[in-house]
């Protein structure tokens, strides 16, 4: 698995990032409707892959807990960054920093159930690697929409979420976690996580400028993007 498996995820990111260029230039008019757009593919892997995994798969009370718990963590720290930062630092630029993060805590219960042996028919390891065209695609399209040119920020941040996959199977590998409780309480983590970089870094500020119909449209289309990422996967 090893570096193939980096690899494979790698690629899924580019690919995503290159439908996110796509996008982007396609979308000229502006900046706030790919903002909309990020949050409706966003918003497809949150409701149509992370909330009915997790409540369908493991304890609905755990995982809620763990959305509380994710939640409170986020919102503070994005209080604290918004008192002691630079205002000139874009929102959206904390977003890409937050969708980062949500990624990669995403990844620890999926990359888990990988080294704990979970995937004898090889799907589980196809649809990690899938997942990650519209991640890739939703990091670039922040990255366009807060003017994050330097394309070794998109390359580091490509390559930390595919090695720190293969850290986390890895280490399932190696230390077998049988209590489920722990992977319910960060599987809620990331919810709250994607929820908080769709509605509060990048819907509602997004909603501020132009035509409400068009951003409703937008996400709509982000939506209908993911669920064709997902039905081919």
């Amino acid at each position: 698995m090893g570096f193939s498996f980096c690899l494979a995820v790698f690629i899924s990111l580019l690919i995503g990032a290159l439908l996110g260029v796509f996008i982007s230039k396609w979308l000229k008019s502006s900046v706030h409707y790919i903002s909309s757009l990020c949050a409706g593919a966003l918003g497809g892997v949150l409701f149509l892959e992370l909330i009915p995994h997790s409540f369908g798969e493991y304890d609905y009370i755990t995982v809620l807990l763990g959305i509380l718990i994710g939640f409170l963590l986020i919102y503070s720290f994005d209080f604290s960054v918004h008192c002691f930062l630079d205002k000139k630092i874009k929102d959206s630029k904390l977003a890409f920093y937050f969708l980062l993060l949500a990624i990669t805590i995403h990844n620890v219960p999926s990359g888990l159930a990988l080294g704990n042996h979970a995937d004898s028919s090889g799907h589980l390891s196809h649809i990690i690697i899938l997942h990650h065209i519209p991640e890739g695609m939703s990091l670039m399209l922040i990255a366009y929409s807060a003017f994050i040119k330097t394309r070794q920020v998109i390359i580091i941040s490509f390559a930390f979420l595919s090695v720190s996959l293969f850290g986390v199977v890895s280490f399932g590998l190696q230390f077998p976690i049988t209590n489920n409780h722990l992977v319910e309480v960060l599987l809620g983590f990331s919810i709250s996580t994607f929820g908080y970089v769709i509605f509060i870094e990048l819907l509602l500020p997004a909603l501020k400028v132009g035509s409400k119909s068009l951003h409703f449209l937008s996400a709509l289309f982000g939506i209908f993007i993911i669920q064709v990422v997902l039905f081919i996967g």
